[in-house]
């Protein structure tokens, strides 16, 4: 799951957002407690004008991981 994940991130970064979804529910789907792909999923989703699949898809990272905040995402290391 990790490098199909990695697959996702690197469709979102070259603008791929209808990939990035694709492969985002993919993964969900087989690996459902990987949470790194919610927020590639979420960020493409948006991008797609599709907000409140978006929104869903942020409720339910927010479920698996509380402390989950766009703050965190920044300062990770991981660019």
């Amino acid at each position: 799951y990790i490098t199909l994940g990695g697959f996702a991130a690197a469709h979102f970064f070259a603008k791929r957002f209808e990939e990035t979804v694709r492969w985002g529910q993919r993964i969900i789907a087989e690996w459902p407690s990987y949470s790194v792909t919610r927020r590639y999923l979420a960020a493409a989703l948006a991008h797609l004008g599709r907000v409140d699949e978006a929104r869903e898809v942020i409720a339910e990272l927010l479920k698996r991981q509380p402390t989950a905040s766009l703050r965190r995402s920044r300062s990770a290391q991981y660019r």
